[in-house]
């Protein structure tokens, strides 16, 4: 009866193996349908189109700000080719690639009285040659000479219907000299002349010979920061000047930089 019993559920063992098989053959088929008729989840063109629309429902679709946009459009990416302007000089330019660029921080740096004031004030009288551009000069070296930048380059800072010239040292008034002349007055070129003149309020109380330059480091670059916006918004550039100096902490590692300048990392990051 054993035997017999065994013999009996065998074929019926074997006709559940061929229908498991079979449905499972069927469930194979219907998700090749499914997934033929669905695009794939991992299709690139798809799933960043999803996210473009999840974007578009946080932020908004029609921001006409680029500036603001959480992803650029293929006519954005037109419109925001960097435009260069002549600097006065063609061997200037050709070093510079073109011409000094909208939009961006330049940074001259040099020794001390190697010309880095006299070539801003150069750039920037070639571009006072535009009637309607505007400009803002912060001099916290106090030292620029107002007939001579109009005798040499044709700046003329007396003109204060396009010029603002400052000579505020601390950064507080200097920095927000610079940030509204770009932001409400829409200055062309910028300038601040120098980094390594500018005062932080820390100075006002600390004792001679006091190292801050870890936090006047930090403040030019806070100020850089808030400044790469709308720069870019306005096309406007920022002339950053400062000196070289000699890097203390060098000694006789032959690794290391010879010269620093001032604000460490912060202007030549940006």
């Amino acid at each position: 009866m054993a035997k017999r019993k065994k013999k009996e559920e065998a074929p019926n063992q074997g006709a559940a193996m061929d229908e498991a098989a079979a449905a499972n053959e069927e469930d194979k088929s219907k998700k090749k349908k499914a997934a033929a008729a669905t695009p794939v989840e991992n299709d690139t063109k798809i799933s960043l189109n999803s996210v473009r629309g999840l974007m578009d429902k946080k932020y908004g679709k029609d921001i006409a700000d680029v500036i603001e946009k959480p992803y650029m459009t293929f006519d954005d990416i037109t419109k925001a080719a960097v435009v260069k302007h002549h600097t006065g000089s063609f061997l200037l330019d050709y070093v510079m690639g073109g011409g000094l660029p909208e939009g961006r921080v330049v940074h001259l740096f040099g020794a001390e009285s190697s010309g880095e004031s006299a070539l801003a004030e150069y750039i920037t009288g070639d571009y006072y040659k535009h009637a309607d551009w505007n400009f803002v000069y912060g001099d916290a070296e106090q030292a620029l000479d107002k007939d001579f930048a109009l005798k040499a380059f044709g700046l003329d800072l007396k003109d204060e219907d396009r010029v603002i010239w400052s000579r505020a040292q601390m950064c507080n008034p200097l920095f927000d000299a610079v940030h509204l002349g770009v932001t409400q007055g829409n200055a062309k070129i910028v300038t601040v002349d120098s980094f390594d003149s500018i005062l932080i309020p820390q100075m006002e109380t600390n004792d001679w010979g006091d190292s801050l330059m870890g936090r006047r480091a930090g403040v030019i670059g806070d100020f850089l920061v808030k400044m790469i916006g709308p720069l870019a918004r306005k096309k406007s550039t920022l002339i950053a000047i400062s000196q070289m100096r000699d890097n203390m902490k060098a000694g006789s590692n032959p690794q290391a930089r010879r010269w620093v300048v001032s604000g460490g990392n912060a202007l030549k990051f940006w």
